[in-house]
């Protein structure tokens, strides 16, 4: 077909078209413009108002824009910024319907391109995908208790476990390329544990065991599309506790016992000593929560219970354990504070029976001695034996207290107690333990006895002898056979030279001489002890001997002890008594002693083991970095960790592309293939590698265009720039965001398939930058179609013509316009019509392909606006007045108008435009053109001229210097529109102005009164008093709480004294709770909240305002103190806590004292110690109910105390009536048994006495005898 044959047919289609749509008979119209705030986006039905955040939570979520309702005519296009994050489908909903599917964890900007008409708006929101730990894939639990996820470790030895989180690439073992699918890798989150001793983690994930606990572990991701968000989770790790008791059994049996993982079926420890180590995998004993029970009662113990003691080591792995009384004791160790057995989570358990041990099972006592069993012993109760003799008569020489397990010495001679257990204690948790019969010899003397009967001395060495007599009040006297050997003072022996002497001791009772003997000898001693050479270093396997030499020199037989203080680094070949051969074993440090053990006189050499080094690890071997990194810190660690010289040479294998400093700080130079090499100092042969491979990063991607425009079936192909041009990494991806409308090839070729909008991205792989381009795709229009073949318009109107472009999808719409007659309408290159002048005219358009239609234009002239010739107007009641109209233009078409009264009832209005007034008021008369419906009123006020008149106020207490308005009124409504005079009977009182102010000048009275000026002859007054005002109202108190039936006073007071006014008004803001008289007394009703306020009874509006709570009376069914008994010491405070039940109770409490001389005690519960001796505190409530507490004040009889050497005192605790327990500061000095202090050495010491966990103490000096 040729080209004039295809014009025309083009040319009948579109006359054909125009005249169907001619006759069609349809109308313009234009839709109403949607504001860009209004439209919010809906994510699965949830709602969003743009630049919001919405988190994705499963894996595809259908998104939506809106306004509410949805012009067909609108077209949205899609961008997500992150692909890697969020990828956007598109749907068969409608292009303001989109699908997003998540692909990975991180921030990605969605925007929605909405076209509406000629408008374009984008608006955007923050679509945030979370990370998420792998909880199958990582094999984690959830521990019951606590409700948390938790990955368990059973065994500190086990190999690293990987934690797997989801969207991330993992390399599978064996396997070199990484599992594809992934937004993020794993180099690109930051891993960190909260607590190292227990588990470490890599940059992969991977953690490794350390020791036994708990600790939790978080990630931390920065994603490209917001670095300044970081996405963070966390999770705990628990590596099992376990712990070990090592121990030597009564029979000297070594004993290794390992805890279980469980509380059943757990073979215990048996024969576990008083005081043990627990060894545990913890590297820190705090790490693990720890709890020992009592097995017998399954009470809970406290490291300081009266069973045991324990303390949990900060610095080491072990728990010790004290002072264990006998019994079966259960040992937990859980991973931290929440975990119990009832947690899904592992645990240690180990359960020891600790035998009974008794101490000394031979005792010597003297007559009247004591000798307390359960303080020598690990019994926790006495009670647990029976007490027999096993001979006839054994009380007489060695009684038993069968309560308190003292045994007090009766007279001389020999006696077995036998300790029989009894089984109903139930001091074990079973009966499997065996408890055998317990024998106890106690051989009673009656005489003198030294503390020792031999002993050897060094040359000026001293002993103290101590006799133990029947009798201590006869003096002793000592002496020594040899006093130029020995001699003796006061039962201390000092040695002067080498020989044998006899130390005796006599004392004379009744005329018998008792005597007590010690041999004591004399060796001359080593004093002083030198080690040749003094310091020496060796190497790891050299050998060397050392000498000693003594003083004095001429001493024979002297043989020294040689020990190293560290056999790993230095050990003992052979040793002769002044000689010894050593041998270097491992690199360290070591002290070489030579001991005299006579007299422990010491001489040392101190030696020095050189450790080489033997290896060098880096923290990094080879490394891929950005040339932006400037710089890499590499760290090395040497081998063996003792090594002696640790030092590090660092050297680069090319200084111009990278330098290191000689802390193995890299500096980054430029691209390249670099090694660093570190050497060890010491041995130059050890050296450690690390290859650096440095890349210049991509910085910025650009495109050379941002926007073009292609029509249906055009391809260009679009150009970028990849910066800096020497990137080492410039690859790029491309993708169209909406592929029907253009597709774009591996090379940027883009082709345009239909007509839209689509955004072409380029991404480079290296850092992910990106570029977009918006391809707007267009089609040519052949022909036009109008909505309506004519239009009726008015002069001035502007008209935009609807139409549509043949074919539908036509985008390219250049349109030439024309009219008839411009006198008429013209139009303008948009089609928009602006009629002229009365008449028709035809306004044609035509597209570039040769199509043309038209519609017929009618113009007609309107009614422009009209005029009254009053706006507004004021009448009396039955008065008329005509209103004309005057309409613009005169010679329009219609001039007809129509009259309306807003309100019939004050004025009306005829036809011909005459108003009445009807009554007093004000209304609105409104006058409307037929054609156009123009609007003009007239504000009509109507007034009734006054019959009667009165003010607002018929009298009024006026403060000095203030003014008052006053207003007339007619039935209680103030009267604006009229006008009046206003008189003041004493001006120089009170004065008013023509507008009714009333002003004040000085105190008096004055009748201000107003006249009617309308011809009515109305008036009415005011009488005003003049006052001095009230400036302050205040309460003494503002808040005030009151039982039901209590009364209470509130004072006021009123500022200045010489106010006219002086008493307030006594108002309450509710009825029925209080009641307030006159002189502020306040009775409490019933229960509830008020406020009680006092108000100037002047114009001053002074007020004062206090709140009531009034609170039903609950008396009290009981009352407990927190303390049953108190020991307190003199001077010493303590307040008790009283409870009331119920606990809402609100009696007060009375305390009072039944001794004020021992303890007094205050309104609040403070109780003061005042003198030794027992009181009984009494607190009594409202109702009656009582709760008395013992007090008991002690105190030593003395404080200081001055003693010559060698003599005894006895201290006694005042008030004490429970056991008390001596203990001296420096048993060098004295000594204190029951309260009765030995002195023995000069100088200064504490004695110190507890009485129920409560210290006294007293500060002794020893002088020498006078």
């Amino acid at each position: 077909m040729t080209r004039t044959k295809r014009i025309g047919l083009l040319s009948i289609c579109i006359l054909l078209t125009t005249v169907i749509f001619l006759m069609s008979g349809n109308t313009a119209h234009s839709s109403e413009v949607i504001r860009p705030d209004e439209y919010y986006f809906v994510f699965n039905g949830q709602e969003k108002k743009a630049g919001t955040e919405y988190e994705m939570k499963s894996r595809e979520v259908l998104l939506h824009i809106t306004a509410g309702t949805w012009e067909p005519n609108t077209e949205v296009k899609w961008v997500s910024s992150e692909p890697g994050v969020v990828t956007l489908e598109s749907t068969a909903e409608g292009s303001n319907f989109v699908k997003m599917v998540r692909k990975g964890p991180g921030f990605s900007t969605i925007t929605a391109v909405v076209k509406h008409e000629n408008y374009t708006y984008t608006l955007s929101c923050l679509v945030k995908v979370n990370l998420e730990f792998d909880y199958q894939k990582t094999g984690m639990t959830t521990a019951t208790t606590t409700n948390e996820r938790i990955l368990i470790i059973d065994n500190v030895d086990d190999p690293p476990k990987q934690i797997y989180l989801k969207y991330v690439d993992y390399t599978p073992e064996g396997e070199t390329d990484p599992v594809t699918g992934g937004a993020v890798s794993a180099s690109l989150v930051t891993w960190e544990s909260d607590n190292e001793s227990v588990v470490t983690v890599d940059e992969t994930g991977k953690v490794k065991a350390v020791g036994g606990g708990s600790a939790q572990i978080t990630v931390t991701s920065d994603t490209m599309s917001s670095n300044d968000k970081s996405l963070s989770i966390s999770m705990r790790v628990v590596v099992a506790p376990s712990f070990t008791l090592a121990y030597d059994d009564i029979e000297g049996n070594k004993i290794v016992k390992h805890s279980g993982n469980s509380d059943k079926n757990f073979t215990p420890a048996e024969g576990v000593p008083s005081n043990f180590v627990i060894e545990s995998n913890a590297t820190y004993g705090t790490n693990l929560k720890w709890e020992v029970y009592d097995a017998s009662n399954n009470k809970k113990l406290s490291p300081t219970s009266n069973k045991l003691n324990y303390s949990i080591s900060e610095n080491s792995q072990s728990v010790t354990f004290s002072n264990v009384k006998a019994g079966t004791y259960e040992i937990y160790a859980f991973a931290n504070e929440k975990y119990s057995t009832n947690t899904n989570a592992p645990y240690a358990y180990m359960k020891i029976i600790v035998p009974i041990y008794l101490g000394d099972e031979n005792i010597v006592m003297t007559v009247g001695d004591t000798y307390n069993i359960a303080d020598n012993s690990n019994i926790p109760d006495i009670g647990i034996f029976e007490f027999y003799y096993e001979e006839a008569g054994g009380s007489n020489i060695a009684h038993v207290n069968h309560t308190t397990g003292v045994i007090t010495a009766r007279k001389k001679g020999k006696t077995t107690i036998r300790l029989v257990y009894r089984t109903s204690s139930n001091l074990y948790d079973n009966d499997s333990v065996f408890v055998g019969d317990k024998f106890i010899n106690v051989t009673v003397i009656d005489g003198i006895s030294l503390s020792a009967t031999e002993a050897k001395l060094f040359t000026n060495g001293t002993l103290l002898l101590h006799a133990t007599v029947t009798d201590p009040t006869v003096p002793i006297v000592w002496s020594s056979d040899a006093p130029n050997i020995a001699k003796v003072e006061d039962g201390l022996v000092t040695a002067l030279r080498p020989g044998v002497a006899i130390i005796t001791a006599q004392q004379t009772i009744q005329g018998v001489v008792k005597r007590a003997r010690c041999e004591i000898t004399v060796q001359q001693s080593v004093t002083n002890i030198t080690v040749d050479p003094s310091e020496v270093n060796l190497a790891i396997g050299e050998y060397k001997t050392f000498h000693a030499s003594i003083s004095p020199k001429n001493l024979s037989g002297v043989r020294l002890k040689w020990k190293s203080s560290n056999d790993k680094v230095v050990k003992i070949i052979e040793e002769n008594p002044l000689t010894v051969t050593v041998q270097g074993v491992s690199g360290g440090n070591a002290v070489l002693s030579a001991i005299n053990e006579d007299n422990i006189v010491v001489g040392y050499s101190h030696i020095t083991v050189r450790q080489p080094v033997t290896g060098i690890k880096l923290s990094d071997t080879n490394v891929t970095i950005n040339l932006q990194a400037k710089s890499i810190q590499l760290r090395a660690i040497v081998y063996p960790e003792n090594a002696q010289n640790k030092a590090i040479k660092w050297t680069s294998s090319n200084t111009q592309i990278a330098r290191v400093n000689d802390n193995g700080l890299v500096t980054l130079l430029k691209p390249g293939e670099v090694t660093i090499i570190a050497t060890s100092v010491d041995n130059p042969e050890v050296t450690a590698l690390c290859n650096i491979s440095i890349e210049i990063p991509v910085a910025s991607v650009a495109l050379d265009e941002k926007e073009t425009t292609m029509y249906v079936g055009q391809s260009k192909r679009l150009t970028y720039t990849v910066l800096p041009v020497n990137a080492s990494k410039n690859a790029v991806t491309w993708s169209s965001t909406n592929t029907r409308v253009a597709t774009v090839d591996a090379a940027g070729r883009v082709t345009a398939r239909q007509v839209g909008t689509t955004v072409i991205m380029l991404k480079s792989i290296d850092g992910g930058h990106t570029a977009y381009c918006t391809v707007n795709v267009r089609q040519i229009a052949e022909g036009i179609k109008f909505a309506s073949p004519s239009i009726d318009l008015v002069t001035g109107q502007v008209h935009d013509l609807e139409y549509s472009l043949i074919p539908s999808n036509a985008t390219d719409s250049h349109l030439v316009w024309e009219s008839s007659d411009t006198k008429v309408a013209v139009v303008d290159d948009k089609g928009r019509i602006t009629a002229k002048g009365a008449g028709v005219a035809f306004v044609i358009a035509r597209t570039e392909a040769g199509g043309m239609s038209y519609v017929k234009v009618t113009v007609k002239e309107p009614v422009k606006g009209l005029l009254l010739n009053f706006s507004e107007k004021t009448i009396y009641v039955g008065e008329t007045f005509d209103l004309k109209v005057s309409v613009t233009p005169s010679d329009a078409s219609n001039l007809d108008v129509e009259w309306k009264s807003s309100n019939n009832n004050i004025i009306t209005v005829s036809d011909k435009g005459q108003v009445k007034g009807v009554a007093a008021g004000t209304a609105i008369i409104t006058c409307t053109t037929k054609d156009g419906g123009y609007t003009a009123s007239c504000v009509v006020t109507v007034r009734q001229r006054l019959t009667s008149m009165e003010l607002n106020y018929d009298e009024y207490r006026l403060s000095l210097k203030k003014s008052v308005t006053l207003s007339v009124m007619v039935d209680d409504e103030i009267i604006t529109d009229q006008k009046f005079r206003w008189v003041s009977s004493n001006k120089s009182v009170a004065s008013v102005n023509s507008k009714g102010k009333v002003t004040a000048h000085k105190i008096g009275f004055a009748t201000i009164t107003a006249y009617a000026l309308d011809g009515s002859g109305a008036e009415a007054s005011c009488e005003i008093e003049v006052v001095r005002p009230v400036t302050r109202i205040k309460f003494d108190k503002s808040y005030i709480s009151m039982l039901v039936g209590e009364q209470k006073r509130i004072k006021v007071t009123v500022e200045p004294k010489n106010a006219t006014y002086k008493d307030p008004i006594w108002i309450v803001s509710e009825e029925g709770i209080v009641i307030v008289d006159e002189d502020g007394y306040i009775t409490a009703l019933k229960e509830g909240t008020v406020t009680v306020m006092a108000l100037a009874q002047d114009d001053s509006e002074k007020i004062a305002v206090c709140q009531v709570t009034v609170h039903k009376r609950v008396p009290a069914t009981s009352i407990v103190l927190s303390d049953k008994k108190l020991v307190m010491v003199q001077g010493e405070q303590r307040t008790v806590k009283p409870v009331l039940n119920p606990i809402n109770s609100n009696d007060t409490i009375t305390w009072s004292t039944d001794n004020s001389s021992v303890a007094s005690v205050n309104s609040k519960g403070k109780i003061k110690a005042k003198s030794t001796g027992r009181a009984y505190i009494t607190a009594m409530t409202d109702s009656g109910k009582t709760a008395t507490i013992e007090v008991t004040v002690i105190g030593l009889n003395v404080t200081n105390l001055v003693m010559e050497q060698y003599s005894r005192y006895t201290l006694v605790v005042e008030g004490a009536t429970s056991r008390v327990t001596w203990d001296v500061a420096n048993p060098k000095i004295a000594e204190v048994r029951n309260g009765q202090i030995i002195s023995k050495a000069r100088g200064t010491t504490t004695i110190t006495a507890t009485v129920n966990g409560r210290k006294l103490t007293c500060k002794l000096k020893v002088v020498k005898i006078k």
